[in-house]
């Protein structure tokens, strides 16, 4: 009867001690208005930029210290790009320590690649009041563009015909 209590005993011992395992997370914090010359380890030292976080992370594997699950938290705001923010396969992770981007708590991060468009002058055409810019002393100069927005809402670039086809 003790023999199988103190198998039992064991037993347990054995699977608590193999399930238990230490949980904690690499976490890295990116806010508009971080400093990339930070170590982004807390909302008070956050990144400025995606890129620096991916950096990070990239250096935590090159030395080996990636050993735990890595988030990423972007705080709200407006992100900037200036182009692209590209990942490669070396930032994914892996399957035990995965890498994961997300917003910092109920925060909402707005990722833009636009540019704002800052003087306007109110002028008339045809009867009809317009707003317009010259878009050549834009940082780099005028590049088309898709998507035009105002206030927060899309808008309809001008155009001719305003429907159909000419």
């Amino acid at each position: 009867m003790n023999h199988r209590i103190l198998l039992i005993l064991a037993a347990l011992f054995l699977l608590a001690s193999c399930t238990t395992t230490e949980s904690h997370e690499i976490a890295f914090y990116v806010s508009p208005k971080g400093d990339d010359s930070r170590d982004g380890k807390s909302v008070k030292t956050a990144f400025t930029t995606l890129e620096q976080a991916r950096d990070a992370i990239r250096a935590l594997r090159h030395e080996g210290e990636l050993d735990a699950p890595v988030t990423v938290y972007v705080l709200g705001g407006t992100y900037r790009l200036t182009g692209p923010f590209s990942l490669s396969a070396e930032d994914s992770g892996t399957e035990d320590y995965p890498v994961t981007y997300q917003a910092y708590q109920d925060e909402q991060p707005v990722l833009s690649g636009g540019i704002e468009v800052h003087e306007w002058t109110e002028a008339e055409l045809y009867g009809i009041d317009l707003l317009v810019s010259d878009l050549s002393g834009l940082p780099g100069g005028y590049a088309p563009f898709e998507q035009l927005w105002v206030n927060g809402h899309r808008a309809t670039q001008a155009r001719t015909p305003n429907s159909g086809y000419l």
